[in-house]
């Protein structure tokens, strides 16, 4: 079957191969906002963080905003949730590397908490590497600085 479609498409003119031109280095991005904002799917944690990046650039030299979203853990959330909620407070600077233990939100007290401590950050530097996963979706690193 495989063999039959590449026979028909075989004779179609194609261009270049796509990419989105937001992928790349920004160094120079700003965490302009932080906001907590409801999930809409039932297989993730009820809430995440919703970063707002400014002071990036495209590859055609414009100008864009980007927004990043983290998941809110619960005690009962997959491990994976927990990692990344974890790796981006280290990557944020809220919490010290150093620090390996999950921390959850259980409830609105500890999901404004959770608030405070990103926008405490807002108007911080955060240079970013946006690439693009083999399902077509946008992530957003934080470019780790090299220790000394």
């Amino acid at each position: 079957m495989d063999a039959v479609l590449a026979n028909l498409l075989g004779s179609i003119p194609r261009g270049e191969e796509l990419h989105d031109v937001r992928e790349g280095e920004h160094p120079d991005a700003k965490l302009v906002d932080a906001l907590l904002v409801p999930n809409t799917s039932d297989k993730l944690p009820p809430y995440a963080i919703q970063k707002v990046y400014q002071g990036l650039v495209d590859v055609d030299g414009k100008a864009f905003e980007l927004k990043d979203k983290v998941n809110i853990p619960e005690s009962n959330s997959d491990d994976w949730v927990k990692r990344m909620f974890l790796a981006d407070l280290h990557d944020m600077g809220i919490v010290p590397r150093e620090q390996k233990q999950a921390i959850f939100a259980e409830t609105d007290e500890h999901r404004e908490a959770v608030l405070a401590a990103y926008q405490s950050k807002v108007d911080t530097n955060y240079p970013l590497r946006v690439v693009t996963d083999k399902n077509g979706y946008i992530r957003v690193r934080v470019i780790r600085k090299k220790r000394a």
